[in-house]
């Protein structure tokens, strides 16, 4: 999913003639950022209702960042389309982990 992101990201970026400070690939960029932040916050810190509040952030701005990609160069919407999929299943675990250990 990584290298199917980083492909997208890239197609967008070229379709942008190299712009770097464009809608899609800022929001390209936080969405790169609020996924490892989710990491380091879920598995790293071990905090996992922050890594909660995380990933649903970063859910919906992947969304964005799909639907912005994919208005500049549809080829970079549909690359970087299998990660909401990706992120509802670690969402719905980060959920239920989060459940199971609340006090």
């Amino acid at each position: 999913i990584k290298l199917a992101q980083t492909v997208g990201g890239a197609v967008a970026w070229r379709a942008l003639d190299h712009k770097v400070f464009a809608a899609p690939i800022v929001v390209f960029l936080l969405h790169l950022s609020l996924g490892d932040t989710w990491n380091v916050q879920f598995f790293l810190m071990q905090r996992l209702l922050t890594g909660l509040i995380v990933i649903y952030v970063f859910w919906a701005v992947l969304i964005a960042d799909t639907v912005l990609l994919g208005l500049t160069a549809p080829a970079a919407g549909a690359l970087v389309a299998p990660g909401i999929a990706w992120i509802a299943v670690a969402a719905a675990l980060n959920l239920d982990v989060w459940y199971l250990n609340k006090k």
